[in-house]
């Protein structure tokens, strides 16, 4: 059954009415199609050689896609990538396609953004857009096969999202999987030995090993091209705390707040704060967190959590009270705030929390 049936009210009978509309509709959508923020293409329209846009479509397209518009002005969004995707794949037109791939990868379905990106890089071989898409999803569903021959377009153009599905799966690789894409990483260094991501890439896929000075160094090179590349500046410290050297790691978080506010680098600095014995400056900091961005909540999680681990009692407890306050108890604050009961020496709450956890 087709998910635009719940549309019935607009038949194909009245198409002829509306497809003047529809079409500038789909136009205008395409014009404005979401453009994932860690992506950019430097793609040249003028080596597209597919129709950019088709004069026509079949009715059954043009419903669809009608259908696609409204779902998601009505906030039905799997209905409109449905609908996208679906005809991404039975018209093979290229702005369909793209936005089908855009609208599922903002939204975060998975599934329909590597089938519609994958489409995407059939029909746009030389673009990097959908190259780094589809590398990213196979990347973290462990497909390094399928990933392979998609990974140096997506790592060359502007790798934001690559680069960072590389450092989210590091963790998980077998050592066969580190070694091919190390392997891969060290071609690409060989003709680009200073391009920034590559050299933070392949420190985060070296930053579980037990002799964590490569990774370290790696780091620092990327930082040495690219000294505001945020996501190098916090696997450094990473690395300098690991390796023992906590106060430099510090010292090096604390020189880059104070040139400017960052939440990632600020979090990792109270987490450190915390780990070297210094509470009453990681309150300091949790708080400066809290206060600006009241409505994160799960960095308010996140810190309870830290809280809790460093055996800061108290602050661990405020945070989860507030997040029970907005937004009601359920398994899991049961269970932290369980837990510090049993610090408080309080059996008889602690068992109150724990006999809720499944409710």
């Amino acid at each position: 059954m087709h998910l635009f049936r719940f549309y019935q009210p607009f038949g194909l009978h009245q198409l002829r009415a509306i497809a003047g509309a529809t079409l500038a509709l789909l136009i205008s959508a395409c014009a404005n199609q979401p453009t994932p923020t860690s992506i950019n293409t430097a793609h040249n329209p003028s080596q597209n050689h597919h129709t950019e846009a088709k004069g026509s479509f079949e009715a059954a397209t043009l419903y669809a896609l009608l259908v696609a518009e409204l779902a998601g002005q009505r906030g039905m969004r799997q209905v409109s990538i449905h609908n996208y995707v679906q005809e991404a794949e039975r018209t093979r037109d290229i702005n369909i396609t793209r936005h089908a791939t855009l609208l599922a990868n903002r939204y975060n379905d998975s599934n329909n953004s590597l089938k519609a990106a994958l489409l995407w890089t059939e029909l746009e071989p030389n673009n990097p857009e959908p190259s780094g898409i589809a590398a990213a999803e196979l990347i973290r569903r462990g497909d390094i096969e399928r990933a392979r021959p998609l990974l140096q377009s997506a790592l060359t153009h502007n790798p934001s999202n690559t680069v960072d599905a590389l450092a989210d799966r590091a963790q998980k690789m077998t050592l066969q999987e580190r070694k091919d894409y190390l392997t891969l990483l060290d071609q690409l260094l060989k003709n680009n030995p200073e391009q920034p991501h590559l050299l933070y890439a392949k420190a985060s896929l070296l930053r579980f090993s037990d002799d964590l000075s490569q990774p370290l160094l790696l780091a620092q090179q990327a930082l040495d091209l690219a000294p505001q590349y945020d996501r190098a500046i916090l696997l450094e410290a990473d690395l300098q705390a690991r390796s023992g050297h906590l106060d430099t790691a510090l010292g090096h978080l604390r020189e880059e707040l104070n040139r400017r506010d960052h939440q990632q680098i600020r979090t990792l600095y109270t987490r450190l704060l915390l780990q070297k014995g210094q509470f009453d400056s990681a309150h300091q900091q949790a708080d400066l967190l809290t206060t600006n961005a009241p409505n994160d909540h799960n960095l308010q999680f996140y810190l309870g959590a830290l809280m809790l681990e460093y055996n800061q009692i108290e602050q661990s407890e405020q945070y989860f009270l507030q997040l029970e306050q907005r937004f009601g108890a359920n398994s899991t604050l049961h269970y932290y705030l369980g837990r510090i009961a049993q610090l408080k020496e309080l059996p008889d709450q602690a068992l109150q929390h724990y006999q809720q956890i499944g409710d």
